[in-house]
Formats: structure tokens, sequence, C-alpha cells
């Protein structure tokens, strides 16, 4: 039993270790861009488009009164609604 664990532990160690690494900085600037992009959207469209566009399908957000909004189409229309 114990060899096993061993052996488990090994190569649990190794996959780890195989992932390939991620470029911090590119992806900074990647997170950046995309703010930048949303702000952008939002100026020029509006909420409602902005938040459409970037949100994900599955996308569930808590609104006020604990209701939730799901998908992008449930965030289209609370953002569509007047303030």
């Amino acid at each position: 039993m114990k060899r096993l664990l061993t052996i488990v532990a090994i190569l649990f160690t190794l996959t780890c270790s195989a992932q390939p690494k991620t470029n911090i900085a590119k992806e900074k600037r990647l997170v950046i861009k995309t703010e930048e992009d949303f702000a952008k959207m939002l100026a020029e469209k509006g909420a409602a488009a902005a938040f459409y566009f970037y949100a994900d399908s599955n996308v569930v957000i808590n609104r006020g009164n604990d209701s939730l909004s799901y998908g992008r189409a449930g965030v289209q229309h609370y953002y569509s609604k007047p303030a």
C-alpha cells in the first residue's frame, strides 16, 4: 500500500510539472485589452449591448432584491431597463 501511494504521488508530481507555462505578461495584456474594448463598447453602444457581447452564454448574475439574471439575454434585459 505504501508503495502504491508513493507511485501515485510521483505520477501526480510529474503530471503537475508537465503543464505548459503560462505567459503572464501576455495574459495580462489580453485582459487589459478586453477591458478597454468593453469600456469602448459601453461608451458607444450602452451597457445592454456591451454586457450582452462580453457575457458568457451561461452567465448568472445576482441583482437587486436577490433576483438572478440568467444567460446573455437575461443580462441584456436587465441592462436595458431604465435606471
